[in-house]
């Protein structure tokens, strides 16, 4: 009896180290690809670079006709390795994301900016950067979102994880099997653990003490696309799951996550239109989650065959971390290989990018500056004709100086007559109002 207690802790043992092993070789140390990303710095054009000089260099640009050049500021995010200038990083992305020139915001410098703020540790602030697309417009490549996915996993941040893994289920992307299987991973660990988060929403008006009226064309009706204005983390999760959970290959898995999506988020035509197309079994510990979620929530807006629909479902035994852990591990296994040689080929072919755009840029630069040195040689060319000729073209140069003269006089003229102000608008804020009124200019 004492053996058979011993053989059934020793398989117990085994169980666990096998599903914390699982955990610890997502992905290997080489998908990082960790000394490709650090090349960059290499680069004659990055050795010699000062960042401080760079930012005041395009600073002053900004300031000046309010443009900012997109190789500028991939430069500066490639050339960023230390804490002290990721602050003007992100300002600089920022204004160029602002600015007319934002379609030249390139890839790599999103890339450069995410894997900073990720190594440097301030996950809050590339969570944020990252859900803020009409301000930032960055949207996170494969590779880096898997490997700061692999990494929360295994340290036990389930909800970063989550919230990077939300990104790819409002782009509606499952196109890659190694991040589609972490999203997942990352929304069913929070799910199990019952780890609840939110996003920051837009910062609410102050409202102003007093009532205050003012004259508007026409009223904004207030507008919930119910896709990218969600905030609340477990329907984010949900809808995410149920997007992605139909590319894996495991038919019972992906209609087990796929029906506990739709619930979790809460689309009761969806679910009704699952069950009855659903004609592979489902895990029974789904159908636990699905059940307990379900008794959870209001009861009149809950449609009533629902439920019994759920609990009727034909179920088949398994754990669902472990399968989903095993879908995991079987997409690491046939794409790792493949997504870090596509990564190390992309790193070149980004410096190679980088390398002509400022070629590019340097090539206009020198156009434009010879172009404003030979206006000014024709300009200065223009004043000694008319110095050295003005006593041959007198004659001329009397009759434009009469065509001025009549310009002038009907200029004159016009000023004389009555102008009527049309009605302007002015905010509550300012004192002095605008009226109908006439003067004469």
């Amino acid at each position: 009896m004492k053996s058979l207690n011993v053989l059934s802790s020793l398989r117990r043992l085994q169980t666990t180290f096998k599903r914390v092993g699982s955990v610890r070789t997502y992905l290997c140390d080489s998908y990082r690809c960790q000394q490709s990303w650090e090349n960059r710095l290499k680069s004659p054009l990055l050795i010699k670079l000062n960042l401080d000089e760079l930012y005041h260099g395009i600073e002053q640009r900004y300031n000046q006709d309010n443009t900012i050049s997109g190789v500028d500021v991939e430069i500066f995010t490639c050339g960023v390795n230390e804490d002290v200038h990721l602050d003007e990083a992100e300002d600089l992305v920022h204004k160029l994301r602002l600015s007319g020139r934002a379609a030249e915001l390139l890839p790599s410098t999103g890339h450069n900016l995410i894997r900073l703020l990720y190594q440097s540790g301030r996950t809050d602030e590339m969570v944020r950067i990252l859900h803020d697309r009409l301000n930032y417009g960055i949207f996170i490549d494969y590779h880096l979102s898997n490997v700061i996915m692999d990494d929360y996993l295994k340290t036990g941040k389930f909800a970063e994880a989550a919230k990077l893994a939300v990104l790819h289920g409002l782009q509606e992307d499952s196109s890659n099997s190694i991040t589609s299987n972490l999203a997942l991973t990352s929304c069913l660990q929070c799910f199990l653990k019952g780890v609840k988060w939110e996003l920051e929403g837009p910062t609410p008006l102050e409202e102003p003490k007093e009532e205050v009226k003012v004259r508007v064309r026409f009223l904004r009706n207030p507008y919930f696309d119910n896709h990218f204005d969600l905030i609340d983390g477990n329907v984010l999760m949900g809808k995410t799951m149920a997007i992605i959970a139909p590319a894996l290959e495991n038919a019972v898995l992906a209609n087990s996550l796929e029906l506990l999506g739709w619930i979790k988020f809460g689309d009761w035509n969806k679910v009704e239109k699952r069950l009855n197309e659903l004609k592979s079994p489902v895990l029974r510990e789904a159908v636990d989650l699905m059940l307990a979620h379900i008794a959870e929530l209001d009861k009149e807006k809950l449609p009533e065959s629902v439920a019994k629909s759920i609990a009727s479902l034909k179920t088949v035994d398994g754990n669902l971390l472990e399968e989903m852990e095993a879908s995991l591990n079987e997409a690491v296994r046939k794409n790792e290989s493949r997504d870090i040689e596509a990564q190390e080929k992309k790193y070149v072919e980004w410096e190679e990018t980088r390398q002509k755009l400022l070629a590019k840029q340097l090539r206009e630069s020198e156009i434009r500056h010879k172009m404003m040195e030979i206006e000014k040689k024709k300009e200065y060319l223009r004043e000694r004709e008319q110095l050295l000729t003005f006593f041959d073209k007198e004659d001329q140069y009397n009759l434009m100086l009469e065509d001025s003269q009549i310009e002038e006089e009907q200029k004159k003229l016009t000023e004389n007559k009555v102008v009527v102000e049309e009605e302007v608008y002015v905010p509550p804020e300012v004192v002095k109002r605008h009226t109908v009124k006439t003067k004469k200019v």
